[in-house]
């Protein structure tokens, strides 16, 4: 056999490891784009969803209870607010990469927990400032829905809001 001009004469091996180790790894990132497109289209699904409960005319009667009459709108990337005027009294729906233990344990307690009508499980947690609920997607992530605690001091309300937009999205 004679031997590639190429390659040196006494260290056949440390070439040969490194060509295979370069196949693998340009085989591994091949794989990885090939699996992680069925992420990026279940985010983008998801979005699709959050977008057509925010946008519904009218919202639901658990949001319109926090904000009265009005129509969300959807923000890409910062997620649904539903807004009376140019008032902070607000409701926002946005994404969050993170799972709901995650979530509930960077956050040190959960206050309450309930059910949506479908079963998804909602978790709310109260500031000073917010009363925030979130809930697991089928997608990944969580989803965060918040409202001032001006709105809704007991979070009871905020909760309820959860539910409707949680049946929606997942």
């Amino acid at each position: 056999m004679s031997h590639p001009s190429w390659l040196p004469r006494k260290q056949k091996w440390p070439v040969y490891f490194v060509v295979a180790l370069a196949v693998v790894v340009l085989a591994g990132a091949a794989l990885r784009l090939l699996l992680g497109g069925g992420e990026q289209e279940r985010q983008q699904s998801l979005d699709e969803r959050l977008r057509s409960v925010c946008e519904h005319d009218p919202a639901p009667a658990e949001v319109r209870t926090l904000v009265g009459a009005v129509v969300g709108r959807y923000q890409d990337g910062k997620g649904c607010v539903w807004r009376e005027g140019a008032t902070s009294a607000q409701v926002v729906a946005r994404r969050v990469s993170m799972s709901l233990d995650q979530w509930a344990r960077s956050l040190g307690r959960v206050d309450l927990t309930v059910r949506s009508p479908e079963d998804v499980e909602i978790k709310v947690v109260r500031s000073s400032a917010h009363c925030t609920a979130a809930f697991d997607t089928t997608a990944g992530g969580i989803i965060e829905v918040e409202a001032p605690t001006e709105l809704d001091a007991g979070c009871q309300k905020t909760a309820a809001a959860a539910g409707p937009i949680a049946d929606a999205v997942c």
